[in-house]
């Protein structure tokens, strides 16, 4: 059997597969694995990797994430870029007392993941079929 790296198409096929029949799955080692199962065949066997599915996941209209995260520490450097599913965060602002505008909160418009001063880090991820 050849190893291969997986297509977009393959790991959709597998997610739907995966997530049409569990419903809800409760963590991303055991998302990997039960896709892993489907993306083996005769001749191939295709490989993803658990943050590639994440980020493919996070893009699928059929597939909600719920993120649990823990607080970190207070940081300087704001965060660019959403570590569930790699997209740009949005700044949402907020009026300060003197009357100008800070940003408080960013915020992913793919997965929902947001975070503050005090960076969330992502800690687990539950994988839902969304209601359609």
């Amino acid at each position: 059997m050849k190893r291969r790296i997986a297509s977009e198409e393959h790991i959709l096929d597998a997610l739907k597969k995966v997530i049409r029949e569990y419903k809800i799955v409760r963590s991303q080692k055991r998302l990997k694995e039960l896709v892993s199962d489907y993306l083996i065949n005769k001749n191939n066997v295709y490989l993803v990797s658990e943050r590639r599915l994440r980020r493919t996941a996070a893009r699928a209209d059929f597939i909600e994430i719920e993120i649990h995260a823990r607080e970190g520490k207070i940081v300087q450097e704001p965060l660019e870029t959403c570590p569930v599913c790699g997209e740009k965060l949005k700044k949402i602002k907020s009026p300060t007392i003197w009357g100008d505008k800070a940003t408080f909160i960013y915020r992913c418009k793919i997965c929902g993941y947001k975070t503050g001063a005090r960076r969330r880090i992502p800690t687990r991820y539950i994988f839902h079929l969304r209601d359609q």
